[in-house]
């Protein structure tokens, strides 16, 4: 089995059974490792693809975390390996504290030109949308993983 989770995927059977994955990274190169996907979850963005978030057991030990976050007005695929299931819900809980820091930088032509306003309030609405799903599916995650510490 190899798996990849890239910004356009939609909702696949949960993993019962270790195999190859592979987890697109932006910017950086796929991050490949023998595991099992524990947890999937995405949610539509009124503005375009899905916000997603898995979870992989890596068969040598560790987590690896996938998802996606919205960058230069697109949403975009991240991954990193982590040691245990409290560094992923802490990693989860920085990434979501983080998306509204990212600052919006008003274009310097935007009295002269209207669409590059249409273009900079299309941006925001973009961000905003995405920033709605992927707190959603992230409070649900970190609802299911936190179950699963006490178990």
């Amino acid at each position: 089995m190899t798996s990849s989770l890239t910004a356009t995927d939609r909702p696949a059977e949960i993993s019962a059974s270790w195999g190859q994955a592979c987890l697109t990274r932006a910017g950086k190169s796929d991050l490949r490792f023998a595991g099992r996907r524990l947890f999937w979850l995405d949610r539509p963005c009124e503005s375009g693809p899905n916000a997603s978030i898995a979870l992989w057991e890596q068969k040598k030990g560790g987590y690896a975390l996938g998802w996606t976050t919205f960058h230069d007005g697109q949403i975009v695929p991240q991954a990193v390996v982590l040691a245990s299931l409290s560094d992923v819900m802490d990693h989860l809980e920085d990434t979501c504290a983080s998306l509204g820091r990212d600052p919006i930088t008003c274009p310097d032509d935007l009295s002269t030109s209207q669409f590059s306003l249409l273009a900079f309030i299309s941006d925001v609405k973009h961000r905003a949308s995405f920033q709605r799903s992927f707190t959603a599916i992230a409070s649900e995650a970190l609802s299911v993983w936190d179950v699963w510490q006490r178990e």
